[in-house]
């Protein structure tokens, strides 16, 4: 997936009006609360086929965190 669409994507599944860049912080001002991390994990399951859980992705502290979790080659 491209990064920007990864991007655009995470901002949308987190109801945002501004765009994420991978230097955000995933934080409760940015969606990231118990709901957002939920919607995080459907949305890399959807498109990366990856189980993540909830305890490993509330620990993440921003979106570049997110993207090595997942693998840097998937997202370009």
């Amino acid at each position: 997936m491209e990064l920007d669409k990864f991007l655009e994507e995470l901002t949308e599944v987190l109801e945002l009006d501004d765009t994420l860049t991978v230097e955000s912080p995933l934080d409760e001002e940015n969606g990231y609360d118990s709901l957002g991390v939920l919607s995080v994990i459907a949305l890399v399951d959807e498109n990366f086929g990856i189980s993540l859980s909830g305890e490993v992705l509330s620990e993440l502290k921003s979106v570049k965190e997110l993207i090595s979790l997942i693998g840097e080659d998937k997202i370009t």
